[in-house]
């Protein structure tokens, strides 16, 4: 059970929830972007909010699925297809053994999106979390972007998944990527680093 990356887009990492409790000893939580956005692709797919998906940037992965899975695809519209067939975000779709899920790129605002997958993606933990780390080289696929030819093991998708298939996540429901986003910062050891 493992969806293999024909091509890995842009920049497209495994992420969840983030490592906590590492902050005191410099490690950062990490974790997906947009937590909203995974966990509601998580809560479609049948996963605990906590599961690991992918998180993509502007332009997507190619990813051939070795097994039928639920799929949810949040955040931004970055023109996903299955086998080359427009489909919608966020909304449970069932890709069957030998689908290929691809993307086309930004359809409107919104630069990234998180593909979860019935299951989870099974990747190691480490320090309590299967996300991506880039610039400590751990977490996700061996702490680093994915690249051809990765094989992304996944878990046991639960039997309630199977009921998510064609369920559309309400417009008022899903994250609004227009406007003037607040983005609230606190100072902390990487400060010096930003210029003002």
């Amino acid at each position: 059970m493992s969806v293999e990356v024909i091509s890995p887009g842009m920049l497209s990492t495994v992420q969840d929830l983030g490592r906590y409790g590492f902050q005191a000893f410099g490690m950062p939580v990490a974790g997906a972007l947009d937590r909203y956005s995974l966990m509601a692709g998580n809560l479609v797919v049948g996963n605990d909010l906590r599961a690991a998906g992918l998180e993509i940037t502007i332009s997507g992965p190619e990813l051939l699925f070795r097994s039928e899975r639920l799929v949810c695809i949040t955040g931004g519209d970055l023109s996903p297809k299955i086998n080359d067939r427009d489909v919608p975000v966020w909304q449970g779709l069932m890709l069957r053994e030998g689908d290929v899920l691809s993307f086309g790129g930004a359809r409107n605002r919104g630069s990234r999106s998180w593909i979860c997958i019935g299951g989870g993606i099974d990747t190691p933990l480490v320090m309590g979390s299967r996300s991506t780390y880039l610039r400590g080289g751990l977490g996700g696929c061996d702490g680093r972007r994915l690249k051809r030819g990765d094989i992304l093991p996944l878990g046991a998708p639960d039997n309630f998944s199977r009921r998510g298939e064609g369920f559309i996540v309400p417009h008022e429901l899903r994250q609004n990527y227009i406007g003037r986003p607040v983005i609230r910062v606190i100072p902390g050891p990487q400060e010096a680093l930003i210029a003002p």
